[in-house]
């Protein structure tokens, strides 16, 4: 006779991954959002190199936007999956985490461009 075993009860145990896997896959995304970070400085670097009135400005905010839009991205995502044990959430904000920080450098990306051409056109 084989019995089947009952349903787990704690919600932990059927979340698909565990908390403490996607606590290390966030710290891996963090890792790479600093090498974007330092990419996005190399950026506005070799930007701020043709002199352009105005580029101390644009640059530094171009920095704090990238920094703020990452961490709070992955932090929010982190929180999403922690306090929500269910397998789909778990695996969806596993799966943004690598997007958000590509999506924060686009963004910032076009933001240190487009304020740079509005501030040499004027």
């Amino acid at each position: 006779m084989t019995y089947a075993s009952p349903p787990p009860s704690d919600p932990e145990e059927s979340a698909g991954i565990p908390a403490w896997a996607v606590a290390i896959w966030w710290m891996l995304c963090a890792l790479a959002a600093v090498a974007g970070w330092w990419f996005v400085l190399l950026m506005v670097t070799f930007g701020c190199d043709s002199g352009w009135e105005g580029c101390e400005t644009v640059g530094i905010t171009t920095v704090f936007v990238y920094a703020g839009i990452v961490g709070v991205g992955l932090t929010g995502l982190l929180i999403w999956a922690l306090t929500k044990p269910v397998a789909s959430v778990r695996i969806a904000a596993v799966l943004l985490m690598p997007f958000w920080v590509i999506f924060s450098m686009v963004l910032s990306f076009g933001g240190y461009f487009l304020v740079a051409q509005l501030v040499n056109s004027s």
